[in-house]
């Protein structure tokens, strides 16, 4: 007994100690964001989608899609400091020169954070709501207002930062992801999340100066050249005539990843054509290749750092002469920062939860920081690292997001055998909410999705390997977990118009074939049009749903637009519709 009391108030101390510091550690976290209701739990993804380094390089900053989460780390010590929880989904990240304000995307949350980070910490000044599914964004010369873009509303948003507030927005006719300023500070260029489009935006009138598009899809880097003569892009192009043979694609015929530099002449003077005037580079070579090139930098002194976010590695080089060496760093890098002396480059690597540091002079890994205790992957997870791993396929020249950009579409035609043929390429079909419309293929001839996934990864992708049961599955889990396209403004403003459109729909018989609440159907029908050398010319009706976001249509993409479906091709519509029929069909099929 007397052991006991003694040891009781030591206890009693003890435990209280522990108490106090849990406390003010939480205080401290809590101090650093007022926002943040709790820690964040230490396990799980984070996914880092962006870095930014501190003007005097003594702190990285890393957005996380997963968690929601900045994490901070010491580059002298290379060492994780602290974590905030700010958010649901931070896809990009941006900063003043100075550092002292820092904004991040959610996605998931719709909104941009204006944060102040002056002093190496991040305080929520501001959670400013944008259009839907922010993608990219980047700020002024002056550091006053972003430029927000949103990947389903189609639409760039600038953004005061003193106001908090959006105070123009741009509509756009696609998707828009990455966005850059041109040398004159005056014009944005944004870049289509899927296709090859690119728009050219007067910052002060938020009007579209020019159009453009270049052969290619997949763009994910944007970086002007230091002399701001060029303007450099990353980008993947796929011949859709290749079938995908395993000799197509290992002398990289079927898909190729490339940095195309353009002259900056050529974009802002509307009589020259930037497809003629740009200089192509390729890179990867027969049995090693080089899938879904990402973010890029280029030094002053002409170095090149380009991340290839398919095969988990950054090539470093020169253009003029080309000549790369490539540096394996974690599993796909998708952002990178290069340090103040230039002598370091920090890749963030989503799907392997690190930060590499690089050594830029000798292409070495010098370290690889962990964001966390490596998660413990679910099924879908595990998936989800696959689809975006082009060592899936034959030496790694592309991945299934390559075709199927970010699980939906990059708007191509591809001969990959999925209907058991090839000389007829086929539209890539979105898989946004596609695990629940099976059959699948073209010709409905895969009634299970593990089928068609087996299918893709072998005759596609031409996998070295006879695909696992295991890879397969996840793969299919993951699918399983993409959601279809939200609903945005533009889709539904036109109530009355939808409801009429409704009505057209279920007169004209359109539910024959895209019957309930998927509108689809596990038939096959016969619509007027075969695959010439294939020859199909009875098809399993995709989804309507996301309709809007899949343009072209058809199994060949022949119609360009949704009223081209109807008065061009005049599918199942024995008589030709009025206009105003017309009008409202298509704004009910955009709002589905």
């Amino acid at each position: 007994m007397s052991m006991r009391r003694t040891c009781l108030p030591i206890v009693f101390v003890f435990v209280s100690a522990c108490l106090c510091a849990i406390v003010a550690l939480r205080s401290r976290v809590v101090s650093a964001n007022e926002s943040l209701a709790a820690d964040r739990p230490q396990s799980g993804w984070r996914g880092p989608a962006a870095v930014w380094l501190s003007p005097d390089g003594a702190t990285l900053l890393t957005a996380c899609e997963k968690s929601g989460t900045i994490v901070a780390i010491d580059t002298a010590r290379r060492e994780k400091t602290w974590e905030l929880a700010i958010g649901k989904s931070l896809v990009a990240m941006a900063a003043t020169t100075d550092g002292a304000t820092l904004v991040a995307c959610d996605a998931a949350a719709n909104e941009l954070m204006v944060m102040d980070a002056g002093d190496g910490r991040c305080k929520v000044r501001s959670r400013v709501p944008v259009s839907a599914r922010p993608a990219g964004v980047v700020l002024d010369a002056d550091g006053r207002r972003a430029w927000v873009t949103s990947k389903w509303s189609r639409e760039v948003s600038r953004v005061d930062l003193a106001a908090g507030k959006v105070d123009q927005v741009v509509q756009l006719d696609f998707s828009p992801r990455n966005a850059a300023w041109l040398p004159d500070g005056r014009t944005l260029i944004v870049a289509d999340a899927f296709g090859g489009r690119f728009a050219l935006i007067d910052a002060a009138s938020g009007r579209i100066v020019r159009d453009l598009s270049v052969p290619g899809h997949n763009v994910r880097g944007l970086a002007l050249s230091p002399d701001g003569q060029n303007l450099l892009v990353s980008h993947m192009i796929l011949t859709e005539s290749a079938a995908t043979t395993r000799d197509n694609v290992f002398w990289g015929i079927v898909m190729t990843s490339n940095v195309r530099i353009v002259p900056i002449t050529s974009l802002v003077d509307a009589t020259k054509n930037p497809v003629r005037e740009a200089h192509t580079h390729f890179f990867g070579d027969p049995g090693n290749a080089a899938g879904d090139p990402g973010p890029l930098a280029l030094l002053p002194d002409g170095t090149a750092i380009v991340t290839l976010s398919g095969v988990g590695e950054v090539a470093i080089g020169r253009f003029q002469p080309f000549g790369f060496r490539r540096v394996h760093v974690g599993q796909r890098p998708v952002d990178l920062a290069v340090s103040p002396d230039r002598k370091r480059a920090y890749v963030a690597n989503h799907n392997s939860d690190t930060i590499s540091v690089v050594r830029i002079e000798d292409q070495s890994v010098e370290a690889t920081i962990a964001l966390g205790p490596e998660p413990q992957w679910t099924l879908a997870e595990q998936g989800e690292r696959l689809f975006y791993d082009a060592r899936q396929s034959l030496d790694g020249w592309f991945s299934c997001h390559s075709c199927h950009t970010d699980g939906h579409t990059n708007g191509q035609r591809a001969d990959t055998f999925g209907d058991g043929s090839y000389g007829a390429p086929k539209n890539v079909l979105s898989l946004l909410g596609a695990a629940s419309t099976g059959p699948w293929a073209w010709n409905g001839s895969k009634t299970k999705l593990a089928e068609q996934i087996h299918q893709s990864l072998a005759e596609s992708m031409q996998s070295r390997s006879a695909p696992s049961g295991r890879s397969v599955a996840a793969i299919a889990a993951y699918l399983d977990s993409l959601p279809q396209p939200p609903i945005v403004a533009w889709q539904s403003a036109d109530r009355a118009a939808i409801d009429r459109g409704g009505k057209v729909f279920a007169a004209r018989g359109c539910a024959t074939c895209h019957e309930g609440p998927t509108y689809s159907s596990t038939e096959l029908f016969d619509v007027g049009i075969d695959d010439g050398e294939g020859g199909n010319s009875k098809f399993n009706p995709p989804s309507l749903r996301g309709l809007a976001h899949s343009a072209p249509y058809f199994h060949d993409g022949r119609a360009k637009l949704l009223e081209d479906v109807f008065r061009e091709h005049r599918h199942r519509v024995r008589a030709e519709l009025p206009d105003g029929e017309l009008r409202d069909l298509v704004a009910f099929l955009q709002s589905l």
